[in-house]
């Protein structure tokens, strides 16, 4: 079975570009003779054609003019839909190979509501995906929707290299004077950090002598606005020894970040993009560095057949965070903690072998049929 990935280019963020080579990998592994085609453009004029009405040619120098040699087409959803990519997939269809797109992040349109430099292209992706059901097979999604834009989903997860990440260095906790949160993310409005700045300053105003104390790192660059609002916010209550901001980190200086945490931090904000389940990929990174997770959107942790005790689930709303029920939540999980069985867990049920396994499933079980419905 012949495939070929086309991806627009992601190589401005390292981990989703580590994820797509993980996935064409993960591919190969099960059967899947697939090679990788990613657009390498990128700049200034690229982001100019991309804002004007009526052009449409984000795919014009790297979709393949040839396909009928290959099975099928997987396809990372590119940054908008135009109509140039719908005239693409119509080329494919004609070629007899089935088209899967996937589709990292569902729903999105709440990502662009405050955007409004955005709005040409917005217009352009409302429009053109209506015509996405004549031509694609399937849509792969990490929610929980059974369709999307009338199309049927194959429902997966996102997965994680889990030899990628080293552990905690903090393998069992000894002490509970001072809990260390971590939250890494390129930050946007819907990461919600800023229910945890109000709800640690809140803590500190009520808090006991016995209480144990918090540090929270928040690390990494994103929407600068949100950024500075986070930081005015840290110094008007007066947080500043509380809770650190630093930029975007990699190798040996985030991992000494991460072996000083106790406790990773997942999305806090997601309602705020009306995403109300998600397959998290920065949760699976905090399995791999053996971290128990506070989550503020449904992901697979809340399945209870994984019966996982070192996930939090806080509510789907703009309120404080209540760190009191952070420090019963703690207390109930840190004699036991251990990192390495964490790290296992996160291994077992979410490698990128098992992630594309239901696209595989599904290729071969339609093999040659090239269902639209």
């Amino acid at each position: 079975m012949r495939g070929v990935y086309l991806s627009p280019n992601v190589s401005h963020n390292p981990g989703i570009n580590q994820k797509v080579l993980n996935q064409v990998e993960a591919f190969k592994e099960t059967g899947a003779d697939i090679c990788l085609i990613m657009d390498n453009r990128s700049g200034k004029l690229k982001k100019l054609q991309t804002a004007m009405p009526i052009f449409s040619k984000q795919f014009d120098r790297f979709f393949p003019k040839k396909l009928n040699n290959y099975d099928f087409v997987y396809i990372r959803k590119p940054y908008y839909f135009d109509f140039d990519f719908i005239r693409k997939l119509s080329t494919v269809k004609k070629s007899g190979t089935q088209i899967i797109l996937e589709i990292p992040t569902y729903p999105y349109d709440s990502e662009f509501k405050h955007k409004i430099l955005m709005f040409p292209t917005v217009l352009k992706d409302k429009l053109s995906r209506k015509m996405l059901k004549r031509y694609v097979s399937r849509i792969v999604t990490f929610s929980d929707d059974e369709e999307i834009f009338g199309i049927k989903t194959i429902q997966t997860f996102n997965a994680f290299d889990f030899k990628s990440t080293n552990l905690s260095k903090k393998v069992n906790y000894s002490s509970k004077m001072e809990i260390t949160l971590i939250a890494v993310a390129n930050i946007e409005n819907w990461h919600g950090y800023d229910r945890l700045i109000i709800g640690l300053s809140e803590y500190y105003l009520n808090k006991k002598d016995d209480d144990p104390d918090f540090k929270i790192f928040i690390v990494g660059g994103g929407n600068k606005k949100i950024i500075q609002l986070y930081k005015k916010m840290i110094f008007d209550n007066d947080l500043t020894d509380r809770i650190i901001l630093t930029d975007k980190k990699t190798g040996k200086e985030l991992d000494e970040l991460f072996s000083s945490a106790d406790i990773g931090v997942d999305s806090l904000g997601r309602h705020r993009s009306k995403v109300y389940y998600n397959s998290s990929l920065k949760g699976k990174e905090y399995l791999g560095r053996g971290l128990p997770i506070i989550s503020g959107v449904e992901t697979e942790l809340d399945n209870p057949k994984y019966n996982f005790p070192y996930y939090m689930r806080v509510s789907a709303d703009d309120s404080p965070i209540n760190f009191k029920d952070i420090i019963l939540f703690f207390e109930k999980i840190h004699d036991n903690k251990n990192a390495y069985s964490i790290k296992k867990f996160g291994e077992e049920n979410f490698s990128f072998q098992a992630s594309v396994k239901p696209v595989i499933d599904y290729l071969k079980e339609n093999e040659g049929k090239h269902s639209y419905e």
